[in-house]
């Protein structure tokens, strides 16, 4: 018997917000299969806000708030039934990252990456 589960995950990062959604293919007698579905990215470049400033600006924190807006209405869409958000170095080490991170329009919470990580959204 063959199951199919949409899943996805946001990645905001220092040059760019991701989303990626994932086809997971889940049969008996096999390992899952993974095969993407649809990936998105904006250029938001937190990394210019935080390494310089140590801060992100109001008009990068509405940029944010707005596409995890249109994230979730994808993820919507493509009938995600799971997702996760993490947050790398740019919002960790912003002075309001733990700040933005709580609001509640974005309602996830910052998770710390490996740079491993990282790259398997990539």
């Amino acid at each position: 018997m063959i199951s199919i589960k949409k899943y996805a995950a946001i990645d905001i990062g220092s040059n760019a917000i991701r989303l990626l959604v994932s086809n997971v293919i889940i049969t008996k007698d096999t390992a899952p299969q993974f095969k993407k579905s649809a990936l998105v990215r904006v250029p938001i470049r937190l990394g210019a806000d935080s390494f310089v400033e140590g801060t992100i600006s109001e008009k990068n924190i509405d940029r944010i708030i707005n596409a995890i807006k249109a994230f979730k209405l994808l993820m919507n869409v493509h009938g995600v039934e799971n997702y996760k958000a993490c947050a790398t170095s740019a919002m960790r080490e912003a002075s309001n990252g733990q700040k933005i991170a709580e609001k509640n329009e974005l309602k996830f919470r910052e998770e710390q990456v490996k740079k491993e990580k990282k790259k398997l959204i990539s």
